[in-house]
């Protein structure tokens, strides 16, 4: 069987797929880096622009069971969290992380707009924490994610349409039951 160019190319992301994969726990537990060669601990020490602005981290130092559809990602089974749960390296390194985007959530305002990416990263957060039984603090940062998103006036998350005030309080709900199914079936 002959591979075309476009064959090569999906074997080549294939392998770097399940590379990345196998560096999931190495990357948590503080010991190895991303697929870009960054650590844990480097990413999370980044300045609140970077952190806007870079779109490939949260998929790295938030893995969940389910793939991103902008970046490559970590698939991490919910058995597999649930293993690598039982090493406080991860569990430490996962809070570090969730300690570092609630402050830049609780600092700026920016991403409280109408379909703003930053929802998708705080559904990859929810997600992680969950799928990896850090019950607590996914609900405290739900929590925290709710109230800010409920402190928008409703005209600035529906972009100013005609009966702003209902589009805009719709779309804030529609964002929580989201939020929320993320935090189930685990």
């Amino acid at each position: 069987m002959r591979l075309g160019l476009k064959g090569i190319s999906m074997l080549q992301n294939i392998r770097k797929r399940i590379k990345h994969e196998h560096d999931v726990y190495a990357f948590l537990s503080s010991t190895g880096t991303d697929y870009k060669g960054r650590t844990y601990t480097e990413i999370i020490n980044q300045d609140d622009v970077w952190l806007e602005r870079t779109h490939d981290y949260i998929q790295c130092i938030f893995p969940t069971d389910e793939p991103s559809a902008y970046v490559p990602s970590p698939i991490v089974s919910i058995d597999e969290a649930k293993n690598m749960a039982a090493n406080p390296a991860v569990i430490n390194s996962l809070r570090d992380g969730l300690r570092r985007m609630h402050k830049f959530y609780e600092k700026n305002d920016h991403w409280l707009t109408p379909e703003n990416h930053n929802y998708k990263r705080i559904s990859r957060i929810l997600r992680c924490l969950t799928i990896f039984g850090l019950r607590e603090d996914v609900q405290e940062f739900f929590e925290f994610a709710k109230i800010r998103l409920l402190s928008v006036p409703d005209e600035k998350i529906a972009k100013g349409k005609v009966g702003t005030i209902s589009i805009g309080a719709a779309k804030k709900q529609l964002t929580i039951e989201y939020w929320k199914e993320k935090m189930r079936g685990v």
